[in-house]
């Protein structure tokens, strides 16, 4: 299967478009920013983003990264490497409330 995809006609005109697709800097930082406020040690993450970033784009047929390239590569790059989250665990995942004082 893996050898039919890279025949793909899509990805073979990805690969050609990959060679020109842009990305601006505010683009670049925010990549930066997302991995550094997931708690996401070294830069590697940052670096696969900017490619996956650039390689949705490409897939897409365009030649610059938009919002919709930056969240997907968000989500496949940094999200897994993350180790802090923004949102409070679920209820169900919540600590248990602190034992009752003891008695006088």
């Amino acid at each position: 299967m893996p050898l039919l995809l890279t025949r793909s006609p899509q990805v073979i005109l990805a690969r050609e478009y990959l060679k020109e697709v842009e990305i601006s800097r505010d683009q670049v930082k925010y990549l930066v920013e997302e991995a550094r406020r997931g708690g996401v040690q070294g830069h590697r993450a940052e670096l696969f983003a900017l490619r996956a970033a650039c390689a949705a784009a490409a897939l897409e047929g365009r030649d610059r990264v938009n919002k919709d390239d930056l969240r997907q590569a968000v989500n496949l790059v940094i999200l897994p490497r993350s180790i802090l989250l923004d949102s409070p665990p679920p209820d169900d995942e919540a600590p248990p409330p602190p034992p009752p004082p003891p008695p006088p």
